[in-house]
């Protein structure tokens, strides 16, 4: 039986729909764990500040793994896409995230812990990502203040670690999971079949779990303008009052009440036009092409694998996945 379920993310891959629509059916018989849910008397903030930093204690390992877990808080690891600090791109550590979710499941043998990463083709997913934090974070830094820019730094050829595009390619991020959960089983599933074939998801979800979840409907993307428009949040009192926390109360920690009910309230008191963030036919092209070689490389290597991964315990669903291709 699977003891820990870690749901990776990419972000704007379905992750807050599956958190707080489904994943939460599952709590009377699983610890689930998200940015704004738990059920074992832990602090979410605190528990991401163990994640992040490598290594997590006993006690938050004895509550979170006091029955089977579903973790997802995909902020875990993937604010290497988007994390600023003042006014810098201050990516966190992927790696050293990971570190610290090994440490959560120590105790755990490498079959009893599933890797679930959702993926999403890469010019959509740089659009959705960049719309969504270009409010709090990408406008205060003068190298990604524009779309044109993220998208120019994304597709830098010497890109490291360090740098927003690296783990766009899947493929690091594939092997840096491996790397610290060598035996576990990966299961790579896709934002766009979330999206046409929920049922499908659902299915997936109980199967791993063992809890029988239900497909919930919910509204439409309310990021989407136009075909290749999406909008930001609006401009207004929350924007500077994360800037000056985030300034000068960074270790101020809300309880989770508190802080959703702060957020609410903040977000009411908006003013002024939502900023939208445009994909032109140009920069799509471009992601395209540089996209597509990547993608081509992957495919080839996760099917010529296959059979290691099978022997691993590997699941790759690639045929459901809407390429970026040549």
């Amino acid at each position: 039986m699977t003891k820990a379920i870690l749901h990776l993310g990419y972000p704007k891959t379905g992750t807050t729909y599956l958190q707080e629509k489904i994943f939460v059916q599952a709590s009377n018989g699983m610890v689930v764990v998200s940015p704004t849910f738990e059920n074992c008397g832990i602090n979410i903030k605190s528990f991401k500040r163990q994640v992040s930093g490598g290594q997590v204690g006993a006690d938050s390992r004895r509550k979170v793994l006091s029955r089977p877990l579903l973790l997802s808080i995909e902020g875990f690891v993937f604010d290497a896409l988007r994390f600023v600090v003042g006014n810098s791109f201050c990516p966190a550590d992927f790696p050293l995230a990971l570190k610290g979710l090994k440490s959560l499941c120590s105790d755990l043998k490498p079959e009893d812990i599933a890797i679930v990463l959702c993926i999403r083709r890469q010019d959509q997913l740089i659009h959705s990502l960049y719309a969504e934090s270009y409010t709090y974070q990408f406008q205060w830094v003068p190298e990604f203040d524009t779309f044109e820019k993220y998208v120019d730094a994304v597709m830098n050829p010497a890109n490291s670690p360090q740098d927003p595009g690296y783990y766009f390619d899947f493929s690091r991020t594939i092997a840096e999971i491996r790397a610290q959960f060598p035996g576990s089983p990966i299961h790579i599933r896709s934002y766009e079949n979330l999206v046409r074939n929920p049922e499908a998801e659902m299915t997936f979800w109980s199967e791993i779990t063992g809890f029988e979840f239900t497909h919930i409907k919910t509204h439409a993307n309310v990021r989407s303008a136009a075909p290749n428009t999406k909008v930001a949040d609006k401009q207004g009192l929350r924007v500077h009052a994360v800037r000056l926390k985030t300034r000068y109360f960074s270790d101020l920690k809300l309880p989770n009440f508190l802080s959703r009910f702060m957020k609410q309230a903040l977000s009411r008191m908006n003013v002024g036009e939502a900023d939208k963030i445009e994909l032109t036919d140009e920069m799509r092209k471009r992601l395209q092409a540089h996209f597509a070689p990547i993608n081509e490389q992957f495919i080839r290597q996760e099917s010529l694998l296959a059979p290691q991964y099978l022997a691993a315990n590997v699941s790759v669903e690639l045929q459901q996945i809407d390429w970026v291709r040549l």
